[in-house]
């Protein structure tokens, strides 16, 4: 490979790329989200180190505690989150594509999508995301997110 090709590479071009095909997105808790990872190579063999996943819900929402308080939640949880089993150290051909099924249940307790008030505690937000990124040996790793409402009733 030339100096020009590692260059490109490295900024993506004429790499490994990755293509998400939400089968089912979630709408509420409990509810399944189903995915088809797909990874193709590039013009050149290339090695996937691993495919990361996560299922996360960011923003500011409050939760009831055993005791009967409340506990608030600011930053980002990750209710699934990891390495595929089965996608590290795979040997991608040139233009091969390789596909993994993922699905992941949405816990019972997460906060309902968008706004939502306390009477005490003030206004918070919840949003919740799934992203997927394929380490490829020494080229920019592709990428790929989605947001996804989830309605509390």
């Amino acid at each position: 490979m030339s100096f020009f090709d590692k260059m490109k590479a490295k900024a993506g071009v004429g790499t490994a790329a990755l293509e998400v095909d939400i089968i089912q997105r979630p709408m509420a808790p409990g509810d399944t989200l189903k995915a088809l990872v797909r990874v193709t190579g590039g013009k050149t063999e290339q090695k996937m180190n691993y495919l990361r996943f996560s299922v996360e819900h960011y923003g500011r929402w409050y939760v009831q505690n055993a005791s009967g308080g409340t506990n608030i939640v600011d930053g980002k949880i990750r209710t699934s989150f990891g390495d595929w089993e089965g996608a590290s150290e795979v040997t991608i051909s040139a233009g091969q594509t390789v596909e993994y099924m993922m699905e992941f249940v949405i816990p019972a307790d997460v906060p309902g999508t968008g706004k939502t008030s306390h009477p005490l505690l003030g206004e918070f937000e919840c949003k919740h995301k799934f992203y997927v990124r394929a380490d490829i040996a020494g080229v920019k790793d592709p990428e790929y997110d989605t947001h996804f409402n989830i309605n509390r009733q």
